[in-house]
């Protein structure tokens, strides 16, 4: 694209096999197949085609784009599901689906005539869930409750092929038998999880009575009106859960956010290390079972009620240790909320310069010598030490639409126990000369 200066919308297809790509041709619009790519990240592909053609700029760049998990469409033809031949006529009766993780596009209505003259596709049918195969089960959902009256459709076809052995079955076995690691792996998480239900049977009673405390109050949580589940409305993409630590950090926040949108969960000082440990844990720990039931992640992700999970803590030392806390938390126990996209840092100005005209945030030394030099002689400068120094007033600016989230990015043949190991396990020589070897000592020279 960029060597013949193409800008605009397109789409370039490939055949994947053996882990290679091969080029098939590009196409200078966007396919039928788009919904899936903006079910999986969340940004309206059709919105940004149109942005372009008025030549206007687009809102993202790549390194935004996050891929959320898994999706599956399918295309409801008026035809033969078995001689695939054309079926015109008109629709007497039809239901549409519905519900979360499920989207669906159509110009048909109840009592429309199905030309003999155009393409034959009538809908799609998107599915969106965390893993391929509860996105096949909720398209199976869909589909049972899809039907169309007066005419012929694929629609038992899609049935039919959602559940067929080779489909389902044989593309997992062939690549556990291809990839004898992946196997191996598998084995050991089905024998952990295994141990993991046993050391869970002593601690089931206690769960369940703090899983009813937290349904009905959950004293650390101070919520916002719209989830991600909230299937039906355009803004849940947006929906965000700050993790903060300390009354007036989660105070700050709560006085300055958005209540639609964002929620805030605050955290009584330091989380426990949970490294090493089983997840009976997230259940003997209140602080640990509350966070996972305002999450709504217990049983799976599929019903996750915050699409950004952003932990808020201060840019000190203190803080930067209930990050690491945190994140070690969350890859121990749910990994794959993380390889989602769905676990964020907040970035918080480190300074504030500012003379009588104009006020500069600075969220690095770099940023402040720029600021200083911008306003000149002998501006007015803060080192801010903690979230809860920050007034509300100016905490809006920071958590709005100027908001700097960094990614926690997790990649998919990354190894969490090694991971987990090295940094947060015991003190090994090895981690002490890393330490050593990217030590960064910072001058205090506000004064100068």
């Amino acid at each position: 694209c960029k060597k013949i200066k193409y800008e605009g919308a397109g789409t370039l297809e490939f055949l994947y096999e053996n882990n290679e790509f091969y080029f098939i041709e590009m196409n200078t619009r966007i396919q039928v197949e788009h919904p899936v790519t903006e079910m999986i990240t969340g940004y309206d592909i059709v919105k940004a085609q149109l942005r372009i053609a008025l030549g206007m700029k687009m809102t993202l760049e790549q390194k935004n784009i996050n891929f959320k998990g898994h999706a599956i469409e399918c295309r409801i033809n008026a035809e033969d599901p078995e001689t695939f031949q054309p079926s015109p006529g008109q629709i007497t009766k039809m239901h549409i689906p519905g519900g979360f993780g499920i989207r669906y596009d159509s110009h048909i209505y109840g009592g429309y005539i199905v030309p003999p003259y155009y393409d034959s596709l009538l809908s799609k049918i998107i599915t969106l869930a965390n893993h391929r195969e509860s996105a096949i089960k909720r398209m199976l959902s869909a589909l049972d409750e899809f039907f169309i009256d007066g005419i012929k459709t694929n629609h038992s076809l899609h049935q039919k092929l959602l559940v067929d052995e080779t489909f389902v079955k044989k593309h997992v076995d062939d690549y556990l038998h291809q990839n004898q690691n992946v196997a191996d792996a598998l084995i050991k998480k089905i024998l952990q999880n295994e141990r993991e239900r046993k050391d869970m049977a002593g601690v089931q009673k206690l769960a369940k009575e703090r899983a009813k405390r937290a349904n009905l109050h959950n004293k650390k949580l101070r919520d916002c009106r719209i989830h991600f589940t909230d299937s039906k409305k355009d803004e849940r993409h947006d929906s965000t859960l700050f993790i903060t630590e300390g009354d007036s950090a989660s105070g700050s926040i709560t006085k300055s956010r958005n209540p639609d949108l964002q929620a805030v969960f605050s955290l009584r000082g330091k989380p426990l290390n949970c490294y090493g440990l089983k997840k009976k844990v997230v259940y003997e720990n209140e602080e640990f079972n509350l966070l996972q039931h305002a999450l709504n992640i217990e049983e799976s992700l599929d019903e996750l009620r915050y699409n950004n999970i952003v932990i808020a803590t201060d840019a000190d030392v203190d803080g930067m240790h209930i990050r690491l806390l945190l994140m070690t938390f969350f890859l121990q126990f749910f990994p794959d909320l993380v390889r989602n996209g769905h676990l964020y840092i907040l970035q918080t100005p480190l300074f504030r310069v500012r003379n009588k005209k104009e006020t500069i945030y600075c969220y690095s030394e770099p940023e402040r010598l720029h600021a200083i030099e911008k306003l000149g002689p002998k501006p007015e400068i803060t080192r801010f030490k903690g979230l809860g120094e920050i007034s509300p007033n100016e905490f809006a600016h920071f958590i709005g639409e100027d908001i700097r989230l960094e990614p926690v990015i997790l990649k998919q043949d990354s190894n969490v126990e090694k991971l987990l190991k090295y940094y947060m396990g015991k003190n090994t020589p090895e981690r002490q000369e890393f330490i050593i070897d990217n030590l960064v000592i910072e001058k205090n020279d506000l004064d100068n």
